[in-house]
């Protein structure tokens, strides 16, 4: 994954197989198997910026096109429930941040239903 994905998604993406690494440790381990010749050090490049919201826009979008039929508020309860944090960094999702995300992705061209309610 690196160095196309930041050290954040990597620990993310470990932690979801059961891995324990934070990010230091992460980096301090590659660092140490690029030292000793055993890791190439095009892993220790910096990954591309990206907009942190982008990621978010098109989970926000995928859950929506996979189930047309979830309300803002389901969706909202989804994120809530894979522990992803609103753009503000909260835990809790609302309906307008939900229907932002959407707005968002739909002015990026993403094809979404427009069948999703706003369920207030």
């Amino acid at each position: 994954m690196r160095p196309q994905h930041p050290w954040e998604d990597v620990v993310r993406i470990l932690g979801n197989s059961g891995q324990s690494w934070t990010v230091a440790r992460l980096r301090r381990a590659v660092g140490k198997l690029v030292s000793q010749h055993m890791a190439d050090p095009a892993l220790l490049r910096p990954a591309p910026r990206k907009n942190p919201e982008d990621r978010l826009m098109t989970l926000i979008a995928g859950i929506a096109m996979a189930n047309p039929g979830l309300s803002l508020r389901d969706i909202g309860a989804q994120l809530e429930r894979m522990r992803e944090r609103t753009p503000r960094g909260g835990s809790t999702w609302s309906a307008s941040s939900v229907k932002k995300q959407l707005d968002q992705a739909r002015k990026a061209g993403l094809a979404l239903p427009t069948s999703l309610q706003d369920v207030v």
